[in-house]
């Protein structure tokens, strides 16, 4: 999902600085952040920063700065690999962390000098970064904040949220919780919750809809909406939650979070 993001950021722009936003981001996310306490998997960054200078076609000098933190669970090779394969796609079949994150910014680095020197551009900044929404002993949503900032403007943060089910070190989706079906039910509720919390404001009805992008915790599920997709003029991500309780109709018997419901 960030990395579709990523994409589309060269050609969108924004005024607003990229520390206090992200970390408007980040602060609105992590209120709603539960860790269990019976979680046993130790969590460390793995980080990449490095400034690249370049120059642009008409000889001014510009710089790549790639600022990259990753949370990984550590003495979990299983766990590690799947989170690579998930969010860095695994280049090369390769799930050690520390080379796919490495042959990632050197890709990312690459396209970039050459996207600068054919745009003038004199400076970008591309920011990734992971924290824990929730944790516990059977599941991990995992939040991923992108941010891609050029000539001192940018876009807000893009934020992606990825499930894993502990026991089986394995990313989950939308199928491994919901019956068969679950499309139209799920919209339905997901439309009824966005109208409540758009009093009133512009919604555009197309865009409601299971995306992927969510999280879970004790309490329920968690859709997270680009910025403007769904409420015209909402600022920020819009995030819908549902109860277990109005889900349940919906969910399987046997699922990752099974033990939210006993």
């Amino acid at each position: 999902m960030w990395q579709t993001a990523r994409k589309n950021l060269f050609y969108k722009g924004g005024t607003i600085l990229l520390l206090a936003i992200t970390l408007l981001v980040l602060n609105g996310c992590k209120q709603n952040r539960t860790e269990g306490e019976d979680n046993t998997i130790q969590w460390q960054p793995i980080t990449y920063h490095q400034v690249t200078p370049f120059d642009s076609s008409d000889s001014t000098k510009g710089e790549i700065e790639q600022d990259y933190s990753l949370l990984f669970p550590q003495d979990n090779p299983k766990l590690q690999g799947e989170i690579c394969r998930v969010l860095l796609g695994g280049l090369e079949n390769n799930l050690d962390p520390r080379t796919v994150l490495d042959s990632l910014a050197s890709s990312n680095r690459q396209h970039d000098v050459q996207k600068g020197a054919q745009d003038e551009s004199l400076s970008y900044h591309e920011r990734l970064h992971s924290f824990l929404a929730y944790t516990d002993a059977q599941v991990v949503s995992l939040a991923v904040v992108y941010t891609f900032t050029t000539r001192g403007n940018e876009e807000h943060p893009t934020l992606c949220y990825y499930n894993f089910y502990l026991p089986e070190g394995k990313a989950f989706s939308e199928s491994s919780l919901f019956i068969d079906g679950y499309e139209a039910p799920l919209t339905k509720l997901l439309t009824q919750a966005v109208e409540t919390q758009a009093n009133g404001e512009i919604v555009n009805y197309d865009e409601i809809r299971p995306n992927g992008n969510f999280m879970v915790n004790a309490t329920g599920i968690t859709y997270c909406f680009p910025e403007h997709a769904v409420v015209v003029d909402h600022k920020g991500e819009l995030n819908v939650s549902l109860s277990w309780q109005e889900l349940r109709p919906l969910l399987k018997e046997k699922s990752p979070i099974q033990h939210f419901l006993s």
